[in-house]
């Protein structure tokens, strides 16, 4: 049995209360389970936290070793059973993680926007040098021409390079909205149209959009938004760094995202 590390809050409430439910998939770095009609995501240690995760001790490549898909799972206060071993101990005692509140984005006020736009072209340069080149169907400017629709579902993988952009414009432009108090127009309409869409990808990239659409992102996309608003390149640097370790091109499918998000917006406000 590995121990917990850390839980997001959905996932903390989840074992709180008690539920059932099955493997649904299994990977090097994580593991997924049904409950209900959610997906609530078993994580590898080093791995970026959730609302809907838990990060465990458990080294990369052992899940396979362990486990089934469709095997019944037991979520307890303290202890997570697949079949009849227990994989997971110690929840109790593991720190939960909770993204920012309102308060504390509002707080961050005033804001520089020329600050902000100078550190979004610090990461494009930064990614233009040390990460490979992004999706060529991927929007730079004009948001008034970009059509969600094309986006959900394209691409490979298990989160495809559309939806990994939806979600990074969505977690930036509800990350603005908080910062700056003022409501843009195009936010309503991009949620409405993703929302009613989201049969258009897979299962469980519905599941990171469902999230994506509320606004409640991971902890290394926080630190980028937060380090975007004010902070030295060093720090803005690290940040984007450690999101650009996320899956094989989603860390840098969300940050493009986020950067389009972010410059659209300010240009709306």
């Amino acid at each position: 049995m590995f121990r917990a590390l850390e839980t997001g809050q959905v996932f903390a409430h989840i074992c709180k209360s008690g539920a059932i439910g099955k493997v649904h998939s299994i990977f090097e770095k994580a593991v997924n389970i049904r409950v209900e009609n959610k997906l609530v995501t078993l994580l590898c240690n080093d791995i970026d936290i959730m609302p809907s995760s838990l990060v465990s001790e458990t080294p990369h490549g052992a899940w396979a070793k362990r486990i089934k898909i469709d095997e019944n799972v037991l979520l307890t206060p303290d202890i997570i059973f697949i079949g009849n071993t227990a994989i997971i101990g110690d929840i109790v005692n593991a720190p939960m993680w909770t993204p920012i509140s309102n308060e504390a984005i509002a707080a961050l006020r005033p804001i520089h926007h020329e600050k902000i736009i100078s550190n979004c072209r610090l990461v494009e340069k930064y990614l233009s040098e040390n990460a490979p080149p992004p999706n060529e169907n991927f929007p730079t400017k004009d948001i008034s021409r970009f059509n969600p629709l094309d986006f959900i579902g394209l691409g490979l993988g298990l989160t495809p390079s559309g939806d990994d952009f939806l979600a990074g414009m969505l977690f930036s432009m509800h990350f603005m909205e908080k910062l700056t108090k003022v409501k843009n127009p195009s936010l309503p309409t991009l949620i409405h149209v993703i929302s009613n869409n989201l049969q258009r990808t897979g299962e469980i990239s519905q599941h990171f959009l469902h999230y994506a659409l509320k606004g409640a992102w991971g902890r290394n996309t926080e630190n980028v938004l937060l380090t975007l608003i004010d902070s030295d390149t060093d720090t803005l640097y690290r940040a984007v760094k450690k999101k650009l370790s996320f899956g094989a091109s989603s860390g840098l499918d969300e940050l493009m995202g986020c950067l389009f998000g972010i410059k659209e917006y300010l240009a709306n406000v």
